[in-house]
């Protein structure tokens, strides 16, 4: 119902004219250079989540990455993550607590660099924008303190032994403990430094991913204003507010970041509208690859244990 209100109240402001004088002349160069830089997202992903998980197999990883894509882009609620943690654990032989962990570790990178690009974008623009960005970017870092403070809680302090006479307290403990252990597992490889790197890498994929998409439905947008619009996206698509193939929360949350950035509600209206088939076309391309690959091994006779696939 949450879609359908967002999606009709982005309808309201939309030109259909505009939407399909934008779609017949899109350009295939840049929305080719997107599907690029969407790839590239996905190799650094993967290398990322390699090197916190440790001993996955490359291709297999790029697969199961692959797959969670297209699960993301069909799941509601931001379900894709559950995906990805069993998905990690019934293809990859890693536990349910290291997945967990290793989901969450990469979320909390993955934020603290979103917030270092809000605070690039405001070096050189802060006084083109308008004070309610400058709330948010406030409490993006409050909030990402707390998250920081909550992990080295949870990595230092034995908190699961304070719960055990607690109602459910053993199964708190032992989860807890569990926890501890994936999480201190994570930080003991040193694989800080390298899953930054790699995620570095992945937002500035992104970022050319949004430029791309913004340039082959003709519209020009200054390259700081799309960085902070693809921050503000990214940091929205975190919330558990999505429906089935994002109808409804892109339209809204592209409509909204937009106009923040002063864009015209029609343009930003035909944006949403525009970049949501392009963005729909990236992850249902992305999501087939595991199954080109599948039937390319069958056509080859590859066995299915060499191809990185356990047996049923």
């Amino acid at each position: 119902m949450a879609s359908i209100g967002l999606l009709a109240l982005t309808l309201s402001y939309l030109d259909w004219q505009q939407l399909d004088g934008v779609l017949r002349g899109l350009s295939w160069p840049w929305a080719g250079a997107m599907f690029a830089a969407f790839l590239g997202f996905q190799v650094f992903r993967t290398l990322r989540t390699e090197a916190l998980i440790g001993g996955a197999r490359r291709w297999h990883l790029f697969n199961t990455l692959c797959i969670q894509t297209f699960l993301n882009l069909i799941l509601p609620f931001g379900l894709g993550d559950l995906a990805l943690i069993y998905l990690i654990r019934t293809r990859h032989e890693v536990t349910s607590h290291l997945g967990t962990t290793t989901v969450v570790f990469a979320r909390y990178i993955d934020v603290a660099l979103l917030c270092a690009c809000y605070l690039l974008a405001l070096a050189f623009e802060w006084r083109n924008w308008p004070w309610e960005v400058l709330v948010v970017i406030g409490a993006l870092g409050a909030g990402l303190l707390l998250v920081a403070l909550g992990m080295l809680v949870l990595a230092r302090w034995d908190w699961s032994a304070r719960v055990g006479n607690l109602r459910f307290g053993a199964a708190l403990r032992r989860h807890g403990e569990l926890f501890r252990a994936a999480l201190r597992t994570v930080l003991a490889r040193h694989t800080l430094v390298p899953a930054v790197l790699f995620s570095a890498a992945m937002w500035t994929c992104m970022y050319f991913f949004f430029f791309a998409a913004i340039r082959a439905l003709a519209f020009v947008i200054p390259a700081m204003s799309v960085l902070l619009l693809s921050v503000l996206l990214d940091l929205a698509a975190f919330l558990p507010v999505k429906g089935i193939a994002s109808i409804g929360s892109h339209h809204a949350s592209w409509y909204f970041a937009l106009r923040i950035l002063q864009i015209d509600s029609a343009d930003a209206a035909v944006l949403g509208f525009g970049t949501h088939l392009l963005f729909t076309g990236s992850y249902l391309a992305v999501g087939l690859i595991p199954a080109v690959d599948a039937i390319w091994r069958r056509c080859l006779h590859i066995p299915r244990r060499a191809a990185g696939i356990p047996r049923p």
